[in-house]
């Protein structure tokens, strides 16, 4: 039965204290390695959150070791077949897998958003209004900072009066790449390697959750590919069928699809 909303771990959300992930963090992290996180001029909170927000991306262990998908990616984003966007539709993703807090707002629908519509929303989890005050700055500074909000469409944060809105919309035009990453991600995780783009659909975890898009948006960059090694798509008349390897996990995809020239 898919999963909904309540059944959202919130386990851990006070971690990035206050900060959001940066995009300058995330460039240089990415040019530098492991040796950024050692070398820097951030503070020991901001370091803390960096760390934080690595993990969550799956860029890098606890003992602050790169993982292999660091590897790949990095490779990837240095050769040109990863996109800027790719990289981050690719952080965007393990997020909403490992954070509680992304995964809430990746189910959330689209709209205009306060910063207290979302804390009256998160309330909800019962956590400390201190717990959830800092989990929303997160956010919003995540979405702020970072290509997440504008260029992914998952909140755009504008200016109005005094305050702030969050606007997100949704729909951004993925790529092969960042979308057989997601689908990858999901199907590992739930055990599900045969399953109709639209039965996938109500779970929190779905692609279509995480990027606010719909599940004939997705078939359309499904039925414009032809990499048969990586899933296979069968058309019916209500439905669309998706096939994964399930010798694959998303690291092996991405590789694959980086040593194409990215999809």
């Amino acid at each position: 039965m898919a999963a909904d909303s309540r059944n959202i771990s919130y386990a851990g959300l006070g971690r990035y204290s206050t900060f959001g992930l940066r995009e300058e963090w995330m460039t240089s992290f990415l040019s530098l390695g492991e040796d950024y996180l050692r070398n820097n001029t951030l503070g020991p909170r901001q370091k803390t959150a960096l760390n934080e927000y690595l993990r969550d991306a799956g860029f890098i262990e606890r003992n602050r070791k790169s993982t292999e998908l660091c590897d790949v990616v990095r490779f990837g984003y240095s050769l040109g077949s990863l996109s800027v966007l790719s990289v981050w539709a690719i952080i965007w993703t393990n997020l909403c897998h490992n954070s509680g807090i992304f995964l809430w707002w990746a189910n959330q629908p689209p709209g205009n958003y306060t910063r207290e519509s979302m804390l009256q929303e998160l309330r909800q989890t019962d956590k400390r209004e201190r717990t959830l005050t800092n989990i929303t700055n997160s956010l919003i500074s995540t979405l702020q900072s970072t290509p997440i909000g504008k260029d992914l469409r998952q909140g755009e944060v504008i200016k109005s009066g005094r305050g702030r809105i969050v606007q997100k919309i949704g729909h951004p035009k993925l790529n092969l790449v960042e979308v057989i990453y997601a689908f990858y991600m999901f199907a590992r995780k739930h055990e599900m390697f045969s399953i109709s783009i639209e039965d996938m659909e109500p779970y929190v975890e779905s692609p279509q959750k995480i990027f606010c898009i719909t599940s004939a948006e997705l078939a359309d960059v499904l039925g414009s590919s032809k990499s048969e090694k990586l899933f296979k798509v069968t058309w019916t008349n209500d439905k669309v069928y998706l096939d994964l390897d399930e010798g694959l996990n998303e690291v092996d995809v991405l590789k694959m699809c980086i040593s194409t020239g990215g999809g």
